[in-house]
């Protein structure tokens, strides 16, 4: 999981960094932060965070069940896709 913290962290370091210098924002003129938007700021990633853990426990339980051969209603069934052949017919 560390790893994947790693990511995340780069990644949001990467687009703030890109949104900050494509507006002129430079370190010296930012204005602080309050601590009580520091807070709403960590519960806002948490909340994400546990979201995509979530997402990504999903898609592993799904990717499971089909490597082990097992259908669940979520998933499309050979059986459930329309065929698309072509249909004539036969004028009297």
């Amino acid at each position: 999981m560390s790893d994947m913290n790693e990511v995340t962290k780069g990644i949001g370091d990467l687009l703030i960094s890109d949104v900050l210098s494509r507006h002129g924002i430079q370190r010296e003129n930012r204005r602080p932060i309050s601590e009580e938007q520091k807070q709403k700021i960590r519960e806002l990633v948490e909340d994400l965070q546990a979201q995509v853990d979530q997402f990504m426990k999903q898609q592993s339980m799904k990717t499971t069940q089909v490597t082990h051969g097992g259908n669940t209603a979520s998933e499309p069934s050979d059986k459930a896709a329309p065929s698309r052949r072509r249909v004539s017919f036969k004028r009297s």
